[in-house]
């Protein structure tokens, strides 16, 4: 049975017997009020008897053009008659199928419902939710259906188009790997909203749940179609427009993808019903291995009563995106797989891809993601109310969206990423009173992490938040935590704020931190945070920042760094050591890394498994100070050291030999070189910053 036509069956008609043929029923004329392809819709027929029709015993009699779906039974309720000139309507007293031709026998109500001689008479079949089931052909078109009474049995045409909607449908299939492993699509219908075409997926979903509905797995009988492979999900491509609707993703493996990009298609719900509990959001995943790709998702919110607003503006806290795959459909499904005699995959386990998305003016998160394994890649994600980002119970799972042998033999591990994404100007609620400095409860942050056990966040740019750029909180480091290539600047408060228990487990590395007025990297925690080779914004690297805010909550202040540059600050427990003298990707462009460092280490490092070797400390009195290495053409000059920041402050007097004229000198021009040493007197301990050059200098000497 093929799935367009799925409610189709048949049944014998039953029809008063034909009399004497009278003149034909004129002005007849259809109204489809959903004309779109594949879609169910009501049908309003209009004519004019040139006989009365009376009850009980006169009919009408509709045959549907071929490609119309008609169900074989259709409830009495569903069916209106009415004579429009004496206001009189009722529904029928039995309705007749066989094929498309349906047969209406006039209502028996109170007095009855009869359509006088010439009196304008109408025919209503009832469209969703709960009509007809009449449903439009699957091919764009002109139709026309047949319209006759048996007391004027000649048909008669009225005409009307079906087009193609604005959503088309297409079912998933994996062809068998023995065959190629392919993905087919199968079109089946379109539809005038996003809405619409998801109920009908849904519908698809569960008249077929016993195929596993998910995986590439159960290889039973599927719908009859030119494609015998898996069923596994369905792909939903929406035209340009804007689409006035709050939408579910409940059915496990559908794409729903734009086909001209977020700049022109875009989804408003502004003063809509959200979907989903507590906050709500615009778009509502519920549901893992589905993709959301090329929207722009704004206005989530509004004046809504009984839905959340904890910030109290009086405006729904409407999330933009919100994903969390533990709907009903979702815990009923598998990602099943190839052989069939593994164990399968939770449907939870699919990883959620969300790409390409524009989501900005939301009342709630822009993006938020709960309990999900989740790609978060190519969005740009602005001006929300709340955070830019919000993950919480982040885990590895299982890629479904680009199949390849290895997913067809177990699947791909997929981490939760969040890659090239723009984070910017979210957070305008400040968090309530006394929260508006952002150094304690309710932190705004472009990405705010609550709980991952692997994640990736690499190459964003995130910029102009209220607080944060990224913040992390207790339990952000339950696994493996890598930032990296990401631009990090001018944010309100902080570059990363971090609360995780065990900072250790993240690595933050090769990225722009700078502007961010109070911390480039503050570290609440008493563990050591690793953020080596990032570029602070100066050449000299990261300062000590500025004397605790608020030391009743923060960690072990004897433990504050002694960062000497005057790039963004670090707090206590910061790894900053070696830092990049350049912007990363000024490094990765001239393939050359260029680093900055005072020492490796400079607290009591007896707990932690790190080195602390001092790279050049000068002890107070006479020292002999020399370097090995080329030093940055920026910083190997005295005067350009001295400016660098905190260093050499004690200098008081250095000499350097002149084989022609002798112990000279050492004025702010002068150059260290390599293997020459020059005799420096300090009148108090410091350290000389050692910026590397990145050429590929071998230094020698006569």
């Amino acid at each position: 049975m093929s799935l367009a036509v799925l409610l189709a069956l048949t049944l014998g008609l039953v029809t008063a017997a034909p009399v004497t043929a009278s003149p034909d029923v004129t002005d007849v004329s259809v109204t489809v009020t959903t004309p779109t392809v594949g879609t169910e819709s009501e049908y309003i027929i209009d004519f004019t008897p040139n006989v009365g029709l009376y009850p009980p015993g006169n009919v009408i009699i509709v045959e549907f053009p071929a490609g119309t779906t008609v169900p074989t039974n259709i409830d009495t309720e569903d069916v209106t008659v009415e004579d429009l000139d004496d206001a009189e309507s009722g529904h029928p007293n039995q309705v007749d199928v066989d094929g498309n031709t349906v047969t209406v026998y006039l209502p028996e109500v109170a007095e009855g419902v009869e359509i006088d001689f010439q009196h304008s008479g109408q025919l209503t079949f009832a469209g969703p939710p709960n009509g007809a089931g009449i449903t439009n052909p699957t091919e764009a078109g002109n139709y026309c259906l047949d319209v006759w009474t048996d007391e004027e049995p000649t048909p008669v045409s009225a005409c009307y188009d079906v087009v193609a909607g604005p959503v088309d449908l297409f079912l998933k299939y994996q062809v068998p790997l023995s065959e190629s492993g392919w993905i087919e699509y199968e079109p089946v219908a379109s539809f005038e909203t996003i809405g619409a075409a998801l109920d009908y997926a849904d519908e698809i979903w569960l008249e077929n749940t016993e195929w596993g509905a998910l995986g590439w797995g159960l290889y039973t009988e599927p719908p009859a179609t030119e494609f015998q492979g898996y069923y596994i999900g369905a792909l939903l491509e929406v035209s340009p427009g804007t689409y006035l609707e709050t939408i579910e993703i409940d059915t496990p493996g559908v794409e729903l993808v734009s086909t001209g990009g977020a700049a022109v298609t875009i989804i408003d719900g502004w003063d809509l019903t959200p979907k989903g509990p507590g906050d709500g959001a615009v778009v509502y995943i519920s549901s893992g291995s589905v993709t959301f790709d090329g929207f722009t998702v704004v206005n989530g919110g509004g004046d809504l009563w009984g839905w959340s607003d904890i910030d109290d503006n009086g405006l729904a806290d409407t999330n933009g995106i919100w994903v969390d795959p533990d709907g009903t459909k979702c815990n009923q499904a598998s990602i099943l797989r190839y052989p069939e005699d593994q164990e399968p995959y939770s449907c939870t386990e699919g990883r959620v891809n969300v790409l390409n998305n524009v989501v900005y003016d939301n009342e709630g998160k822009g993006i938020r993601a709960d309990n999900a394994s989740i790609l978060v890649s190519g969005n740009d994600v602005h001006d929300n109310r709340w955070d830019g980002f919000h993950g919480d119970d982040l885990f590895t799972g299982v890629e479904t969206y680009d199949l390849n042998p290895d997913a067809l033999t177990g699947g791909t591990e997929a981490y939760s990423e969040i890659n090239m994404n723009q984070f910017y100007n979210n957070g305008s609620y400040a968090g309530g009173d006394d929260m508006g400095d952002g150094y304690w409860g309710w932190t705004q942050a472009g990405i705010d992490i609550g709980w991952a056990e692997g994640l990736y966040i690499v190459g964003n740019n995130i910029h102009n938040n209220q607080h944060a750029g990224i913040h992390l909180n207790d339990y952000a480091t339950q696994g493996m935590l890598n930032i990296k290539f990401n631009q990090i600047v001018d944010n309100g408060a902080f570059g990363i704020s971090t609360e995780a228990y065990s900072p250790m487990e993240a690595t933050v590395v090769y990225n722009n931190i700078s502007g961010n007025p109070d911390w480039g990297i503050k570290n609440w925690d008493g563990g050591l945070l690793v953020a080596s080779m990032n570029w602070w914004g100066d050449l000299s690297g990261p300062s000590a920042g500025v004397e605790p805010a608020h030391p009743e909550i923060e960690m072990d202040q004897t433990a504050r760094p002694d960062a000497l540059g005057m790039g963004d600050a670090v707090s206590h427990y910061v790894v900053y050591q070696w830092w990049l003298t350049l912007p990363f990707e000024d490094v990765q462009m001239d393939l050359i890394r260029y680093y900055g460092s005072d020492r490796y280490q400079g607290i009591d490092n007896s707990q932690f498994d790190l080195p602390w070797t001092e790279i050049v400390e000068l002890s107070e009195g006479w020292n002999t100070l020399s370097t090995p290495v080329l030093l940055d053409n920026r910083a190997d000059e005295m005067g350009e050291i001295v400016a660098l920041g905190g260093w050499m402050q004690n200098w008081l007097i250095a000499y350097y030999y002149d084989p022609i004229d002798g112990w000279q000198l050492v004025g702010e021009d002068y150059q260290l070189m390599p293997l020459e040493a020059i005799y420096i007197r300090m009148t108090a301990s410091d350290y000389l910053p050692i910026l590397l050059n990145g050429g590929n200098y071998q230094p020698s000497r006569e």
